[in-house]
């Protein structure tokens, strides 16, 4: 009986995540984020959005995860599918910096109203520290 219990014990432990684990998560997630934000620096497309994809297989629920996809995304030309993860981002936490990105991912797909709006609401949004970027982006989709 005692062997039993103890088997049970050590599956239990094995099956709970210990804090260690999620730290190693968390850096390996932030370091596909950096690799992914490097390889867009670099134009080397293809690998910031493989990059990318590993942190959000990891970390799905992730801001900073959704928002460095979407961008990957957005580099390849992906437009529509870029849509949903740039929302995803937005909806964890005020992200003018994602939103910026929306607007302009709205606006390379053509849907200027839309990105017009977003780009006002950005401009006056007292959280974001460059409004003059989103006027710039305004009068180039506007362009």
């Amino acid at each position: 009986m005692r062997i039993i219990t103890l088997v049970i014990a050590i599956l239990l432990g094995a099956c709970q995540t210990s804090p260690t684990t999620e730290s190693k998560q968390n850096q390996l997630v932030q370091t596909y984020i950096k690799l992914s934000q490097a390889y867009l620096a670099q134009n080397r497309n293809n690998l910031a959005l493989e990059r990318a994809s590993r942190a959000l297989a990891i970390e799905p629920d992730n801001a900073e995860v959704n928002y460095t996809y979407a961008l990957a995304l957005q580099r390849n030309k992906l437009y529509a599918p870029a849509d949903k993860y740039f929302i995803k981002a937005m909806s964890f936490k005020n992200y003018p910096v994602a939103k910026n990105a929306y607007a302009v991912n709205q606006c390379l797909q053509g849907n200027v109203s839309k990105a017009r709006k977003l780009f006002v609401e950005l401009a006056r949004d007292d959280n974001y520290s460059t409004p003059k970027i989103a006027r710039e982006n305004l009068k180039r989709c506007y362009g």
